[in-house]
């Protein structure tokens, strides 16, 4: 099945969030700690996704990007997940569709998630986030360069429900 997104708005995300300053395309960033089970039996977390997070800036040449941010769940997209041929007990996340300008890469193994959004562009933001799957929702911590020089760090939740059929 083709990596194809049903539903996206990024677009407001990026307006929001992700506003660019003057560096390369970031690359992605380390994972965060997750408090999840490798163990446990694998999350089926395809589907419609909407993200919500809030978090700190700091560091940032630009100061008024420095201090609390936080985004809402105006963001929808949907998520693949296919088996990762590689690791038994793995599966890979992607978009259903690409997303010009946005890069979208995870892993599902038992209940952990990890997952990266990356806006391709120059001082684009690079956000790395891991967490624990359970009935409909992930929850975990992101952390992360951008715009330009901040970093980041916070919490977040993204919401997920199969669709019918699959």
């Amino acid at each position: 099945m083709p990596w194809e997104c049903k539903r996206v708005a990024l677009s407001a995300l990026c307006a929001a969030a992700l506003a660019s300053c003057g560096d390369d395309a970031p690359e992605i960033p380390p994972m965060p700690q997750a408090a999840c089970r490798a163990d446990a039996e694998m999350a089926q977390i395809w589907g419609p996704w909407q993200l919500d997070f809030h978090g700190t800036r700091e560091a940032c040449a630009n100061e008024r990007w420095n201090g609390a941010f936080e985004i809402r769940p105006t963001l929808e997209f949907e998520v693949a997940q296919r088996d990762d041929a590689g690791t038994p007990g793995r599966a890979r996340l992607r978009l259903a569709r690409s997303v010009d300008g946005f890069r979208f890469d995870g892993s599902v193994e038992g209940d952990c998630v990890r997952f990266a959004l990356i806006e391709d562009k120059q001082g684009g933001t690079a956000l790395a986030f891991a967490g624990a799957a359970s009935e409909g929702e992930i929850a975990g911590r992101f952390e992360g360069t951008g715009p330009g020089s901040c970093a980041n760090v916070g919490t977040f939740e993204a919401r997920f429900r199969p669709l019918p059929g699959r």
